[in-house]
């Protein structure tokens, strides 16, 4: 809560955790622009702006969405109005996608021009698997082809890569008739584990029982990508039953992580498979093989390491530790009370490590790359 709302409001999208920690969002109004920011928020509650937008602003205004972290590690979001294309009729802009970095440098990717791509893009996006972000706008993509729209398009899916090289507009809503595939797509897409896309419009549709302007439709979109698998959590520890989500799964079929083949797996129909992460699983991709065909995640999996036990408890500085866990195969760092220590892995169960130089007695931490773990007990250092 800042005077005059110099840091937003009107946070109408929820949150997106980044790989730093931290928490990033948009603010459809506000900020030193009047019309909305894009911020980060620690998990403590400190507050830093990004990006201020601003009335007809060339980088967008009056983001509605929220942002999605890329596999690259940067943020994309979409404006509701704003941009630069000069074939826009609407004097404040038709809508922008954009990229934004953690350190908060802005790209406008694509300025929307409401004829040929629509306009008023009030759904956030999603990444494919094919690494590209798809989207819908609400309105725009063809003029005067329905009563319903206005004049203004029944709106659009897009498709647009994240350098913003190339756009495709995928589909024009209201071509035919009476809008029988629908319009007005308020809502985003999910990419389903077939490859295909799924969304919704807020109108249209064929239903006898409703309307006029008709009352909604539930749609698929293909465009030619393939299936895959998703693990319903991005990380869990050895020992942890995780849902994978895919295609043609069997009693035959096998589940690895990061090539380590899973314990059990226990099979519900053939789009759905809990399995448990095995001993020694690597962070990595999960693969399910079912016959000849292997699915693969397209998002890693991250094994947690624990730590159980170490020993000695004590001893001066220089003095061997053995720890034990899990999940320490790809361990990268281990430290005594924040002091970087030189060490062998062993297994995944065992690392050796020696107490280094100035360590304070304290805590025992590893970094893998999975993940970190901190011992319970603090080791003494004489």
């Amino acid at each position: 809560s800042q005077s005059n709302c110099t840091d937003g409001y009107q946070p109408y999208a929820g949150l997106v955790q980044g790989t730093d920690g931290d928490f990033y969002g948009t603010t459809n109004s506000g900020g030193k622009g009047g019309y909305g920011t894009v911020f980060k928020i620690t998990p403590g509650g400190k507050l830093t702006t990004l990006q201020n937008f601003s009335l007809g602003g060339a980088d967008g205004q009056s983001p509605y969405a929220g942002l999605i972290l890329g596999a690259d590690g940067n943020f994309y979001g979409t404006t509701w109005e704003g941009g630069t294309n000069a074939n826009c009729p609407n004097p404040n802009g038709c809508g922008t996608v954009f990229k934004l970095t953690p350190s908060g440098k802005l790209t406008t990717l694509h300025s929307f021009d409401d004829y040929t791509d629509g306009e008023l893009v009030y759904a956030g996006l999603v990444q494919g698997t094919d690494g590209n972000l798809f989207g819908t706008t609400e309105a725009g993509g063809i003029t005067g082809r329905s009563e319903y729209c206005e004049g203004q398009g029944c709106g659009t899916v897009f498709e647009v890569s994240t350098d913003g090289d190339t756009f495709t507009t995928l589909h024009r809503f209201c071509l035919q008739g009476d809008c029988p595939d629908g319009w007005e797509p308020t809502a985003g897409l999910v990419q389903d584990t077939d490859g295909s896309f799924y969304g919704t419009t807020s109108r249209g549709g064929t239903s006898s029982a409703c309307a006029d302007a008709g009352c909604g439709t539930v749609f698929s979109l293909s465009v030619g990508l393939g299936p895959f698998v998703k693990t319903l959590a991005a990380s869990g520890e050895e020992g942890a039953k995780i849902g994978v989500l895919g295609q043609g799964f069997s009693g035959s079929s096998v589940v690895r992580f990061g090539g380590t083949k899973a314990s059990t797996i226990v099979l519900s129909g053939t789009t759905f498979i809990t399995a448990t992460v095995p001993e020694e699983a690597l962070t990595g991709s999960v693969t399910v093989t079912t016959g000849r065909t292997t699915l693969s995640s397209t998002k890693t999996f991250d094994v947690l390491p624990t730590i159980t036990s170490f020993a000695p408890e004590s001893g001066p500085v220089g003095t061997p530790v053995t720890i034990k866990g899990t999940g320490l195969k790809q361990t990268a760092k281990v430290t005594f009370e924040g002091k970087k220590a030189t060490f062998t892995v062993i297994s995944d169960t065992e690392v050796r490590a020696d107490v280094p130089a100035e360590a304070a007695t304290g805590k025992i931490a590893f970094t893998t790359k999975g993940g970190s773990a901190t011992s319970a007990t603090s080791f003494t250092v004489n």
